[in-house]
């Protein structure tokens, strides 16, 4: 029950971080020229690729039983 609340309550706090993030670009008026789209483009396909490349690493070192001893002395 206390874990259900805790992430209702961070999935809740993004999403009002991401309507205030959305609600002031909205009021700057701000545009992006087409470098700027690129650039963003390239940065969050990298940011994946890093995250998935990350991932697949933990689960190739569980499934390999390299952290198994850590935290042992």
């Amino acid at each position: 029950m206390r874990a259900r609340d805790i992430i209702l309550g961070l999935t809740a706090l993004l999403a009002a971080a991401a309507f205030a993030a959305g609600y002031a670009w909205w009021q700057l008026e701000a545009t992006l020229s087409l470098h700027g789209w690129i650039a963003l483009g390239v940065g969050v396909g990298l940011t994946l690729l890093l995250a998935a490349g990350l991932v697949a690493l933990m689960q190739y070192s569980h499934r390999r039983g390299y952290d198994d001893d850590a935290g042992h002395l």
